[in-house]
């Protein structure tokens, strides 16, 4: 028997979600989308690690077992941090290096012993008991990323927008960390001598069932609904262009959410401009303002050429400025005969709506 009852649980669900990753990959990194790339590369590090452990649970290499164990193990780390990463880059501008290193301090000793055990598997019977609770921080850090970073994020999703891609992927971090915590309960009896390996069997096939579930549902939103990759925890209330240098509007882009802000647009981009150019001469600086918060808002910009793009949400994060240096660039490219008229019509800016679902994939346009 190649394989055990867990592994032929997981190898459906790895071969469909080697299609689907694969698919959306080379989708989504043609169309320059900064968002995805970090969760798919994130999904196709952990397929590898998916295939390792088949190899290795199949036994047809019996002597590299520790390595294909390790590399495994080595794929799943990888891919979590990356996650991780990435869920800081929608809710924030940057990534906090402690609560970073922490997390990965968790993961490092189980890595450390399985690389030894793999160079030195004479050690591998007296060192076993560190090993078993070199698992158990490693499935707790594995843990606090899927559970605690994931699920706090949803839960910021679900405050704002009551859809079925919310209640999916909820659904799929909470089946991810189930199987997580079983694998803790698992790592635990055996560090304190509470079960043998073999009265664990049941609990890491259970595990797989939910860690594949969660898996699975995953690949159904982002099969049906990839649009989620893009979501950020947070309202985005409108987005303003303007001609740089006089502050006249030539778009207002209003974006559906719980709560609405009523401006002049004409006010709010003649005041940014005439703000950054105080900005430019009191700093005698060739440098732009990039953002102002306040009572609660932020405003967030990027300034091109000749045009000058204003976002206002509730915060900003990584991927919003991406997005925004993104369409700022993708807009002059394309109505640059527009600007160098001067125009403010909005038919010789008719394309700016297909932009925008470009570079904010999740943002609804309230017509």
């Amino acid at each position: 028997m190649l394989f055990d009852l867990p592994s032929y649980t997981f190898i459906f669900g790895l071969i469909i979600a080697s299609a689907i990753t694969l698919a959306i990959i080379v989708r989504e990194l043609k169309g320059k989308r900064h968002a995805a790339r970090m969760p798919l590369v994130s999904a196709f590090i952990l397929i590898i690690g998916a295939i390792l452990y088949l190899i290795g649970q199949s036994g047809i290499i019996n002597e590299y077992n520790d390595w294909f164990t390790f590399g495994d193990f080595l794929c799943f780390a990888v891919s979590a941090v990356f996650i991780y990463i990435f869920l800081k880059h929608i809710s924030s501008p940057q990534v906090e290096s402690l609560p970073l290193f922490l997390r990965v301090f968790l993961l490092a000793p189980s890595l450390f012993l399985l690389f030894f055990f793999a160079l030195n598997p004479q050690y591998q019977e007296s060192l076993l008991m560190q090993y078993y609770l070199s698992q158990l921080l490693f499935y707790i850090g594995i843990l606090s990323i899927y559970g605690g970073v994931g699920f706090s994020i949803c839960y910021k999703w679900m405050k704002e927008v009551h859809t079925w891609g919310i209640w999916v992927l909820t659904s799929a971090i909470i089946s991810v960390s189930i199987g997580l915590i079983l694998l803790i309960i698992d790592a635990f009896a055996l560090t304190f001598g509470f079960a043998v390996d073999s009265d664990l069997v049941f609990v890491r096939f259970v595990s797989a069932i939910f860690q594949g579930v969660g898996i699975g549902l995953f690949a159904v939103m982002f099969l049906f609904d990839e649009k989620y990759l893009f979501k950020f925890p947070f309202d985005v209330y409108f987005l303003v262009l303007f001609y740089k240098h006089s502050g006249v509007p030539v778009e207002f882009i209003q974006f559906k959410t719980k709560k609405e802000i009523d401006i002049d647009e004409a006010w709010l981009s003649g005041f940014f401009s005439s703000l950054n150019k105080i900005f430019q001469n009191m700093g005698k600086l060739d440098r732009n303002i990039e953002s102002v918060s306040g009572g609660g808002l932020h405003f967030f910009l990027e300034w091109g050429t000749k045009i000058g793009c204003l976002v206002v949400g509730d915060q900003i994060s990584y991927y919003l400025e991406k997005a925004l240096k993104q369409f700022s660039k993708d807009f002059e490219e394309i109505f640059t005969d527009v600007i160098q008229t001067g125009s403010i019509s909005t038919e010789d800016f008719a394309k700016t709506k297909q932009l925008i679902t470009k570079n904010f994939p999740f943002f609804q346009i309230q017509e």
